[in-house]
């Protein structure tokens, strides 16, 4: 319904805490999305015996470096399963996290775009300052 209403790419987002279900839902969306991003890490899934500042408010997230091992490995994952399952149409993953240009080389090895994310809130400018640099190679 909504692809048919849309001339936009539709982009799933998930969590790394997804990873049990993860061949069932790419197999359920295999012809409804363009795309897959990830999601922040759950604060609870990062830091288990840590109670997180936001618990009032449903426990909020991680994103940044910090949790790159973490979107490493579902990405890992997802990749066999998107590749072994989808054959014939694998979805591009869109990898997140980036906030230095050496993440830039982490996320083309695995994914096929990248996003930058959080980053602009704390460093407005570094976005912008990457794709410089790297655009001057």
């Amino acid at each position: 319904m909504v692809k048919a209403n849309t001339t936009h790419p539709i982009i799933l987002k998930l969590s790394v805490a997804h990873w049990r279900e993860l061949a069932g839902i790419l197999l359920g969306v295999n012809d409804l999305v363009e795309a897959i991003s990830i999601n922040s890490v759950p604060w609870n899934f990062a830091f288990p015996k840590t109670r997180s500042p936001l618990a009032h408010l449903g426990g909020g997230g991680i994103s940044g470096q910090a949790v790159q091992p973490f979107t490493e490995t579902f990405l890992r994952a997802m990749k066999a399963v998107n590749y072994h399952h989808l054959r014939k149409n694998p979805m591009p993953v869109i990898v997140p996290n980036i906030w230095e240009e050496g993440d830039i080389r982490w996320a083309r090895r695995l994914g096929d775009a990248l996003s930058f994310g959080s980053i602009f809130l704390r460093y407005p400018w570094r976005p912008r300052r990457i794709i410089a640099s790297l655009s001057a190679r």
